[in-house]
């Protein structure tokens, strides 16, 4: 067959491009540019810079070409290639969606112009749209039918249009203006952006070229030689035709006529025959390269590879020209092309776009971009800039509709995961801007606002210890770094890190968010130090490292080197101990112990910062305990604590616990405070050298009694706290605006006798009027103060609630008499001071003289300096100048602008009785006092009045001292004269009203602080009741849970002796008595007390002030808003939420913890007896009680711990009351709403059982859809061998993992077990039938009873539990012959007949066996032989079954298979009593069977590091469903794979992984499967008469298969006989079904 044919540069490239260029905007739209163009220069603008971006594309595209093979698919195969398949192919799909739709305009436009040549009346008012349709529909078959027949004929025909248009060209260079028209082609508003967007079509075709690039001799030369010609034969022809149009047709022909280039031409039909080549041409390149750029994509697996599929001797893709030929015919049926017109233009526009953006990134960044043709860096990124803000110039609309199709499409490509082999230019894009970043970050500091950790975390094993990796991906925010080393000590390793293990990924990694290497090493702790001192490179180096706690290091010294050497690095230290039983809790509660202020401050509280910034701990609560050890006060410590939180805006609950008497040490107080806590921080101590293991024990100690914990070691760049200085702000007391310099009652001095003594005499006379005032108050108070006397002095606080504070019409009259008597004492004082006033003369002479005008309380003045001038110039002796002072103007001035404000002000000094009293009343309440009230509320009193009389006696002093300022400051006469004039009654009014105000305010205050007495007696009252309960429940604690356990206790100690297994069971259900009597004791309620009759006592609602309006009460005593507070729900609430609902939550606790403990003891004595029962090991039974004597242990230890923190509990609940009374407490904790005593809601509990069974069912439908075929048939070409090797090596476990699971839990899934009360439950059903049916027998001739199922599914058990049912009475069973008896008869089987559970010491015949008694037969399948003569055995039986049919019960166990044949080829069915098949246990029994035997052995199970909870009621982390799948309800089969899929964690922690797709390579020929086939049908061969099975005919080499099944583990043998490996059993019948054997 002939090669594909192939084009060079002037047919594949040239020609298709030129003749795209060359196209209908030339002949259709330039002469409309020319036209519209307001001069020749903008005209050749518009053409240079649209080919700036043609030029800068095609020098892009002939730069890429040079360099890489260019092979199907042009553009699409450069963009891919250099960007990758999702960006490359989302470009690629649009161009080829542009390209198919491009035909259709181009054949709509040919269709246009050619339909008025055929039929002129087709064309008056306008083509049809369906003749549209019809024509390029046409079009569209004809250009088919050429592409199709080869793109070598399509080629050559582009040869004859390219002589058209050249034609055409001429006639229109040759043309003349006579006879053009005008006419309607009229643009609006044709600027610039127009102008450009109408021409900028006309320079897309150079890519058409490209589009050939799969069928081109040599692309690296044709491309970017035929594209740059075709651009610049196009720019030449552009430039010249434009300049020629514009000096030679008149632009009103150019602007209102598209085909005036047709009617200018010297003969118009060669132009008109240039315009039908030019949109043919164009379509016939389109249909030639959409379908090439399909192919590619296909040929990369983007679009299906039927199109990529290769048709004729020149390979043509006709798949793909034939969807494309579909997408054109859609186009063109649209008929309506102008928004898909400007949606093609952009998709061009985008991978011009992409393609300058590609040579950009490879000439940057590609170290392997190396081609011929070199363009300059900038050129690239010009063209990309260009081509976007074209884009968006042209029409955004589409540019965005463009972007939105290829995000998609890029979206969904990402999805495939397609990969290249050849690479792509992005992995050198960022290490180009990684080394830019890390250059500009080596330039900087970095800030502490800006630290972040850098973290170097050492994993150990990653499946196994993925919390550590969930918590460096949380501690780390948003931009900080995770570098995971997975170190793997190698001892043999000659070197530290030996070179070919270096840089291994972690396959069971598969997150980018974290670094990861696995790496081989001689020492962990100096693989650590190594890498520690040398990872990491300028700009970024690590600073921080975490790691698991050592607690089971065998080195411990060398722990504690390589700490050191880490603080010497300056890291900070993280040693993250998890707790594999709890976790990380409910990631809710962080616990964060100081013992100090220092470094470590600062980075636990960023840690933090960052970890509540994780999705996860995103809700956790703060709470950060000081432990106090230098007698420094608690407040001063609470306030630097506030202090350093308040600067890390974050929240948290300080508390201080003072250790400067006890000095215990701060475990001590973590192991009672934050044992609730899902992650404590702790300051990691100082190690000690030589002391490194007593430190490890004491930590592993502490960790071994909390959750997961957290030491730390900060680095230098923290600031050590303890150097911080603290400043408390305080709030200075306002100034008053009219008080002079002197702060006491003195009077300023005038130096004229007469005036000094007349005020004198004034002071005295005011200060008389206010003491009359102030004796006039005291009156009025004796009624208020009698109130409070009478609230208190009842002690008890419920009858003062009910009988006085309740008493508001007693309230409402002391109101009303303060009221009052305010309004008439302020009346009398004012009336008093007028009257006084109305004793002076209006005018008063003054002297004034040097002393008094140089007083240091006097300003300088101009009016003061002339008074001076005046004096000097006075030639008499006294110096003095006399004038007359209006000294009533004065001070009726100052009584009405000051005086009443100041006065206002100092009441507010008797309004502060009311916080006084309150205070007063608060205090006798909170100490119960015995003493009366009265003598403190005089005190109080004394105080008030005191310093109201000092208050108003200075107001007095400093109204006459701001008359005397004026005297020497001013001219009085003027001054006084403008005041009168000024002087606005509405503003002294205002004034006025305030003060006559104030006794309503008073009033009122009396009101709003009674209620404050009822809310602190109401509170006074929760705090007794609230300690009522608190020591209530102390007690019943003790008494009903402490002291119980105690006693258990005790007697267990006394029951460790026990050795018979009835003895412990009677002892086990003596405690679980205790047990249950415990539970129903912890929930009986008799700890609560009901006091719902006290808080029925309690007011609904009282009106009281805010805590805020409460602290600037002295200041705003009138103005101050009341509001709503509701008491008895809020009191309730308060009760409830912080005592009730924690005593609940604690009994919920303690009755988990019981029933943890108690379970485990109990589980404990269950495996002793369970141990005594099966086993005969003594170490065994040694070890099981000492097991049990550690869990007596452990729980004496837990009890001691949880009677500590009670303790501690209860010290926390009387803080939290001590709390009740305080104001601020009360408001916060307002409560609208009422609140239930139990907060155990039953609906709530109901609704998620039903929402888990909802979900579980969902769940097991989406599993039975997800179901997977997973017989897999090997075509490999590997060893048989090794692939045999390969599967029993991860189905079998070796010896040494069998010796890490704990032997006491490995006895526990043994199919030899003995019944037990446990697994009887499950086969309880199948027992009884079998029971029923022999006690119903009668005298019917069916006396056999057959137990089938397949090896290991429990048929023993079930015989074994008959047997024990009716007490081993008249129970016979038969040995098994070592060696097959060939000529059987009933004497010789009777040989072997003895009672179950006794040797055959004494010879048996059947006959002689009483009636009734039954014979068991185990393993019935060894009888008989799938050979010659192999049947006579069994016959034998059945003739026995037959002759003692009325005498005998026979009761046989075989497999399904055995049976199968026994009831086909013999009449045994009609002997048979009862058929019983072995139980297939259901996937929630197999649940509750391992988790029964995890609490018996107190053994934790755990699946990729996280534990598994077999309680869980929704969906534990193991799948049980698919394990039942595996082992399809075998219960010995269960056993096997459970066992073989356990890997040791630590001590009692065990992993569980199984590959559920693992299945037993297909590799055994038909005669191998032949004879492990006999092994299945007869369970177990002895290998000395292994030939009798088999056909003498069949050469079948038995013991070189035989070998080679035992070399595997396939076969193993125990005593005589040999049998398929128990854990293979399962997957060789599975093979065997699927091999249709069985």
């Amino acid at each position: 067959m002939a090669g594909q044919k192939k084009f060079g540069t002037f047919s594949g490239v040239l020609t298709p491009s030129l003749l795209t260029i060359l196209g209908v905007i030339m002949y259709m739209r330039l002469g409309s540019v020319v036209g519209n163009a307001t001069g020749i220069f903008q005209v050749i603008l518009i053409i240079v810079f649209a080919h700036l971006i043609s030029i800068t594309t095609g020098l892009s595209v002939s730069s890429i070409a040079t360099d890489k093979k260019i092979d199907k698919g042009g553009i699409y195969y450069m963009l891919t290639r250099s960007l990758g398949l999702p960006i490359g192919g989302a470009i690629g799909l649009t161009i080829f969606i542009a390209t198919a739709f491009s035909i259709a305009l181009y054949l709509i436009g040919f269709s246009e112009s050619i339909i008025p040549v055929i039929n002129e009346d087709w064309a008056t008012g306008g083509i049809s749209t369906n003749k549209l349709r019809l024509f390029g529909s046409l079009a569209l078959l004809v250009v088919l039918i050429i592409a199709y027949i080869s793109t070598n004929f399509a080629l050559k025909i582009q040869y004859v249009i390219l002589g058209l248009i050249v034609l055409s060209l001429g006639s229109i260079f040759l043309g003349s203006s006579k006879g053009l028209k005008v006419g309607s082609d009229i643009l609006e508003s044709p600027s610039f952006a127009t102008l450009f967007g109408l021409f900028f079509p006309a320079v897309t075709g150079f890519t058409a070229g490209v589009a050939m690039s799969g069928d081109l001799k040599n692309p690296k030369i044709s491309i970017p030689w035929g594209t740059m010609l075709s651009i610049s034969i196009g720019l030449s022809v552009y430039l010249i035709l434009s300049v020629f149009i514009y000096y030679n047709i008149d632009s009103q022909f150019l602007k209102t006529n598209n085909n005036v280039l047709i009617e200018f031409g010297a003969v118009p039909f060669l132009v008109l025959c240039g315009v039908w080549g030019a949109t043919l041409s164009s379509a016939l390149g389109g249909i030639l390269g959409g379908p090439r750029i399909l192919q590619a994509m296909s040929l990369d697996n983007i679009t299906p590879k039927f199109f990529a599929k290769e048709s004729g001797s020149n390979k043509e893709p006709r798949n793909a020209l034939f969807l494309t030929f579909f997408i054109a015919e859609i186009g063109i049926l649209i008929g309506e092309l102008n928004v898909i017109a400007e949606l093609v233009a952009m998709f061009y526009m985008a991978a011009y776009l992409f393609i300058n953006l590609s040579c950009f990134l490879e000439q940057w960044s590609s170290p392997d971009f190396r081609p011929k043709f070199k363009i300059p860096l900038w050129i690239s990124l010009l063209g990309s800039i260009a081509t976007l803000l074209l884009m968006i110039q042209l029409n955004l609309g589409a540019t965005l509709v463009a972007v939105l199709f290829m995000l998609i499409f890029w979206f969904w490509l990402s999805k495939k995961d397609l990969v290249l082999g050849t690479g792509d230019v992005w992995l050198s894009v960022w290490n180009s801007v990684v080394k830019t970043g890390l250059k500009n970050i080596q330039k900087k500091t970095i800030h502490k606002r800006n630290w972040q950790p850098n973290i170097l975390l050492f994993s150990g094993n990653t499946s196994n210890r993925p919390h550590l990796i969930e918590f460096g991906k949380n501690i780390i925010g948003r931009t900080g770094m995770v570098s995971n080393f997975d170190l793997i000590e190698t001892k043999s390793a000659k070197v530290l890190f030996p070179k070919a293990d270096q840089n291994l990924k972690d396959d069971l990694i598969k997150d980018d968010s974290i670094f990861h290497r696995k790496l081989y090493c001689q020492n962990i702790f100096k693989g650590i130090e190594t890498i520690a001192t040398t990872y990491g490179f300028s700009g970024v180096e690590p600073n921080t490292v975490l790691m698991g706690w050592a607690k089971n290091t065998k080195n411990p010294i060398w722990f504690g080197e390589m700490t050191q050497k880490l603080k010497d690095l300056d890291y900070n230290i993280l040693y993250l101990d998890y707790d594999l039983k709890k976790g990380f809790g409910n990631y809710n509660k962080i616990d964060l112990w100081w013992t100090a202020f220092d470094k470590e401050n600062e980075l636990s509280l960023q840690l933090i910062k960052f970890l509540r910034s994780s999705a996860r701990w995103k809700k956790a609560s703060l709470k950060i305990y000081y432990v106090n050890s230098e007698k420094t006060n608690s407040k001063d410590i609470i306030s630097r604590m506030k202090t350093i939180i308040d600067k890390k805006r974050m929240v948290a609950d300080l508390k201080v616990i003072n250790n400067f008497q006890d000095q215990k040490n701060i475990n001590e107080y973590i192991k009672i405070k934050s044992h609730h806590a899902d992650i404590i921080l702790m300051k990691l101590p100082k190690l000690n050298p030589g002391k490194e293991k007593q430190f490890i024990n004491y930590s592993n100690d502490l960790f071994g009694q909390i959750g997961s914990a957290l030491f730390l070691e900060a680095s230098k760049s923290f600031i050590d706290n303890s150097k911080i200085d603290v400043h408390l702000k305080t709030i200075s007391k306002p100034s008053n605006p009219l008080e002079l310099e002197t702060h006491n009652n003195s009077i300023v001095k005038t130096f004229d006798q007469n005036f000094d003594d007349q005020i004198s005499l004034w002071q005295k006379e005011f200060e008389k009027i206010n003491q009359s005032f102030i004796s006039k108050i005291q009156s009025s108070v004796l009624s208020f103060e009698e109130y409070y006397i009478n609230v208190f002095n009842n002690k008890n606080l419920i009858n003062e609630l009910t009988k006085h504070l309740y008493n508001t019409e007693m309230v409402q009259t002391v109101a009303d008499n303060l009221e009052n008597n305010m309004a008439l004492n302020i009346k009398e004082y004012f009336y008093s001071i007028n009257k006084f006033l109305s004793t002076f003369n209006d005018k008063i002479n003054f002297n004034y003289s040097l002393s008094f005008l140089d007083s240091q309380y006097l300003t300088s003045s101009v009016y003061n300096d002339k008074i001076r001038s005046k004096i000097n110039k006075n030639l008499s002796s006294d110096k003095s100048v006399k004038l007359v002072i209006p000294i009533v103007k004065l001070f009726e001035h100052y009584l009405k602008s000051q005086f009443v404000n100041q006065f206002t002000d100092v009441l507010k000094t008797f309004g502060n009785i009311h916080v006084k009293y309150i205070n007063q009343y608060k205090e006798f309440i909170n100490q119960n006092s015995k003493n009366e009230i009265l003598p403190f509320l005089e005190t109080v009193n004394k105080e008030i009045f005191s310093n109201l009389s000092k208050e108003l006696n200075l107001l007095v002093s400093k109204l006459i001292n701001a008359i005397v300022k004026d005297i020497g400051e001013k001219n009085v006469k003027i001054i006084s004269e403008d005041r009168e004039e000024n002087f606005d009654p509405k503003d002294y009014n205002k004034k006025w009203n305030i003060v006559e105000s104030y006794p309503e305010g008073l009033a009122k205050n009396v009101f709003i602080f009674h209620n404050l007495k009822v809310l602190y007696c109401s509170s006074s009252i929760l705090q007794n009741i609230s300690n009522n309960q608190v020591d209530h429940f102390s007690i019943v604690m003790k008494e009903k849970v402490f002291s119980p356990i105690e006693k258990i206790l005790n007697a267990c100690s006394k029951k460790l002796k026990l050795k018979e297994p009835s003895k412990i069971d009677h002892w086990i259900s003596q405690l679980e008595v205790d047990y249950n009597s415990l539970k129903i004791s912890i929930n009986d309620n008799t700890w609560q007390i009901n006091y719902e009759d006290i808080f029925n006592k309690f007011p609904e609602e009282i009106k009281v002030y805010s805590s805020e309006a409460i602290n600037y009460f002295y200041n705003s005593q009138n103005n101050l808003l009341e509001k709503e507070y509701n008491l008895k729900n809020s009191l309730q609430y308060i009760y409830n939420e912080k005592i009730i609902f924690p005593i609940i939550n604690l009994i919920d606790q303690h009755e988990k913890w019981v029933q943890k403990e108690l379970e485990s003891l109990i589980s404990s004595y269950k495996l002793v007896s369970f141990t005594l029962a099966n086993q005969e090991e003594k170490d065994l039974l040694k070890d099981s009680k000492k097991k049990l004597l550690n869990t007596m242990e452990l729980f004496n230890q837990n009890l001691s711990q949880k009677i500590d923190r009670f303790i501690s509990f209860l010290d926390d609940l009387k803080v939290e009351i001590n709390k009740f009374n305080d104001h601020q407490f009360l408001m916060l904790n307002e409560s609208k709403k009422i609140i239930q005593l139990n907060p155990k809601d039953n609906s709530v509990f109901n609704f998620e059982k039903i929402q888990n069974f909802t979900s579980e069912k969902f769940l097991s439908f989406i599993d039975m859809l997800t179901v997977e075929d997973k017989v897999s048939y090997h075509q490999s070409k590997k060893d048989k061998i090794n692939l045999i090797r390969e599967f029993v090596e991860k189905k079998v476990p070796s010896s040494k993992s069998i010796s890490d699971i704990p032997k006491l839990y490995l006895q526990l899934f043994s199919n030899d077990t003995k019944p037990n009360a446990f697994f009887s439950d499950f086969i309880s059903k199948k027992v009884s039938t079998i029971t029923n049916a022999i006690s119903n027998r009668e005298d019917s001739d069916q006396n056999i009873i057959i137990v089938s199922g397949e090896p290991n599914s429990g048929k023993s058990y079930i015989i074994n539990k008959v047997m024990k049912t009716l007490n081993y009475k008249n129970c016979y069973e038969l040995d098994i012959p070592n060696n097959f008896i060939k000529s059987s008869n009933e004497i010789k089987f009777a040989k072997l007949l003895h009672p179950v559970n006794q040797s055959n010491s004494q010879k048996l015949v059947f006959k002689d066996l009483e009636k009734g008694s039954m014979v068991f037969l185990n393993n019935f399948e060894l009888w008989w032989r799938k050979s010659k003569m192999g049947f006579n055995n069994v016959k034998t039986w059945i003739e026995i079954f037959k002759k003692y049919h009325n005498q005998l019960i026979f009761v046989i166990e075989l497999n399904p298979v055995f049976k199968k044949q026994l009831l086909s080829n013999t009449d045994l069915d009609n002997l048979v009593l009862k058929y019983i098949h072995s139980l297939s246990f259901s996937k929630k029994q197999l649940e509750k069977i391992v988790d029964y035997k995890n609490n018996l052995a107190a053994v934790e199970i755990f699946n990729k590091g996280i534990k598994v909870n077999f309680s869980n009621s929704f969906r534990s982390v193991l799948n049980f469903k698919n394990i039942h799948s595996e082992v399809s309800g075998n219960i010995g089969w269960f056993n096997h794979l459970w066992i073989s899929s356990l890997t040791k964690i630590d001590d009692d922690f065990l992993d569980f992984s199984y590959d559920y797709d693992l299945t037993f390579p297909y590799v055994f020929s038909n005669k191998e499967l032949l004879i492990l086939l006999q092994f299945y049908y007869h369970k177990k061969i002895n290998l000395k008469n292994l030939k009798e099975y088999f056909d003498e005919k069949l050469e079948l080499n038995i013991n070189e298969h035989i070998s080679m099944f035992k070399a595997e583990n396939i076969l193993i043998t125990q005593g005589f006989y040999t049998e398929i490996n128990p854990y293979l059993i399962k997957d060789l019948l599975h093979y065997f079904k699927n091999k249709n054997l069985i």
